[in-house]
This record gives structure tokens, C-alpha cells and sequence, in this order.
């Protein structure tokens, strides 16, 4: 039995709600044109418009696989949760997701009760959500456990897989995660998950009391992928610790929506990293920071 195995049964048997997968696998036959990773978008539906249109993005060809949070605090968390619907959509679970599936049930009313994460979802932008149908709610909470998993593995152009999941890995579910080993797991089992919740690596990374040997110490190189794309916490612009790579850059606070072309990005170099700029509206391509290489 694997690490996963027992926390999920464990805590599953004591938890309902539903489950989602723990990961899917995107092999390069099944891919035809470009493959960008978003960073969370947060209901920014109109710049991620805009910025597709600027890469001349084409949905016969191309698809985006998103870093989670698609909804909540923006302008239009409808209309990124409909995304969901299209075929060039795709997208791993976020800590926001995980606040809708807990407070939302399968009919699509609202649940309030005291075990479910309803007021701490209103504080941090859910309350859109009650502006809603119930039968909008039941369609979001449906597509999300049916498409969105903790983890996507996907291949590029050279062969090489890149890891993507919203907060940071788990180091216990990474032997699955690498092995390509699917199962579900319980959404008990993720109320305090380092995939959805964690900060550790960029709390580390930033620490100005931990010398740079230590800090590569404790935060060695990410194995069974060529890297790691994340989202979660908000940075200026994106920047890699070792081989993952943040790119949560504040789209719905009026910064940037970062986007990163899987097959020409290189942990610790410039290239493959774009960014559509909410104050200007405009597409600008940079090199994202090294905090850690």
C-alpha cells in the first residue's frame, strides 16, 4: 500500500463529499499545437481573452492547463468555471476549487454547516457564488470532480515531463505522482494538503536567515520531472526555486497573468515565460526571477 493509499483510506472512510483523481497523464500523441500553463486566474476571464488572442492562440490546436483558483476575487469566476467545458481546457485543483466542492452539494444548494468551508470561502471572494442557480452550482461541482485532478503530468516536445499542481508537491504523493499511479482521494483528505495549501518552498527560499547551502539543502531539485509549475502564492513575477516554477503573479489585483510555453521553459533561464499585463494590455515576454538555483 502507498503512502497515499492509507492517509486517502484512512481518511476517507470518515469523510464524504466526493473525490477527485490524483492525477492525469497528457503524452505528447495527444497533443497537436502549443500547451501554455496559467497561473491562477481568479475569475479574470476577459485578460485571459485578450492574452490568447495576443499569442494568436488557436483551440483547434492549442490547449492551457490552468495552476487551480480559476474563480473567486475577479471580475467573472461564471464564465472561467464554464471554461471547464471546453475540450482545450484543463486545469489542477486549487484550495478555491476545494472551498466550492466543500460548500456547494451535488443538488447544487449551498452548504452553511459548521463542517463545511463556506465562511472561509465567502472571506477570500466566494460570495459571487450566491448570486448563482443551483443548477450552475451542481454543473461546477460535477465538471470539477470529473476533469480537474491534484496533478497533471504532461510531456513535451523533447520527451520530458513536467509536474504541475497548484500549491506545492507532496512529498508523499510523489512516488504515485511520478509513477503515474491514479486513484481517487477522499476531499477529507485535503483539508490541510500541502498540494492545495503549502508555502514551505518559497517561505524557505525567501528566508533571509538561512544561508544559500542550507537552503539547496533543504530544498534539493524536484526528481522525475524536468520541473514543477505552481501557482497559490502570489508573486511579482514568476520565479523558480530549483526546478519549480511559481507563476501565481497577482492577475486579479491588476499585475500579470503569467503564462509559460511548456515546451521552450528551462528551470533557471529566461525563454517560454510570457505575461499579459492587466494595466496596459499588452503581451510581454521576461525572464522569471531565480530565487533558488
Amino acid at each position: 500500500m502507498s503512502a497515499l493509499q492509507a492517509i486517502a483510506g484512512r481518511i476517507g472512510s470518515r469523510s464524504s463529499g466526493g473525490q477527485v483523481d490524483l492525477l492525469r497523464y497528457l503524452p505528447l500523441s495527444e497533443r497537436r499545437g502549443h500547451l501554455y500553463l496559467v497561473g491562477d486566474l481568479h475569475g479574470e476571464y476577459g485578460s485571459l481573452m485578450l492574452a490568447l488572442k495576443a499569442l494568436s492562440f488557436n483551440p483547434a490546436l492549442d490547449r492551457v492547463l490552468f495552476t487551480g483558483d480559476m474563480h473567486d476575487r475577479g471580475r467573472n469566476s461564471a464564465a472561467c468555471l464554464e471554461l471547464l467545458r471546453q475540450p482545450w481546457v484543463d486545469s489542477v485543483l486549487g484550495n478555491h476549487e476545494l472551498m466550492l466542492l466543500n460548500s456547494v452539494d451535488d443538488d447544487g444548494s449551498l452548504s452553511k454547516t459548521r463542517n463545511s468551508m463556506y465562511a472561509g470561502w465567502m472571506a477570500n471572494g466566494g460570495e459571487w457564488i450566491e448570486e448563482t442557480s443551483r443548477e450552475e452550482r451542481s454543473a461546477w461541482r460535477r465538471r470539477i470532480l470529473e476533469r480537474v485532478p491534484l496533478y497533471w503530468i504532461v510531456e513535451r516536445r523533447d520527451g520530458r515531463r513536467v509536474m504541475v499542481c497548484h500549491a506545492e508537491t507532496d512529498p508523499l504523493l510523489l512516488p504515485d505522482v511520478v509513477g503515474l499511479r491514479n486513484m481517487p482521494v477522499s476531499l477529507g483528505a485535503l483539508h490541510s494538503s500541502p498540494t492545495l495549501w503549502g508555502r514551505h518552498t518559497l517561505a524557505v527560499s525567501v528566508d533571509e536567515t538561512i544561508s544559500s547551502q542550507r537552503k539547496k539543502q533543504l530544498l534539493p531539485p524536484l526528481e522525475g520531472a524536468l520541473f514543477a509549475v505552481h501557482g497559490h502564492s502570489q508573486l511579482k513575477l514568476a520565479s523558480w526555486v530549483a526546478n519549480r516554477l511559481f507563476i501565481d503573479t497577482g492577475a486579479v489585483y491588476g499585475n500579470l497573468l503569467t503564462l509559460v510555453d511548456v515546451d521552450h521553459a528551462l528551470p533557471g533561464r529566461p525563454g517560454g515565460v510570457q505575461a499579459w499585463d492587466i494595466a496596459s494590455e499588452k503581451l510581454i515576454g521576461y525572464a522569471a526571477t531565480n530565487l533558488l538555483f
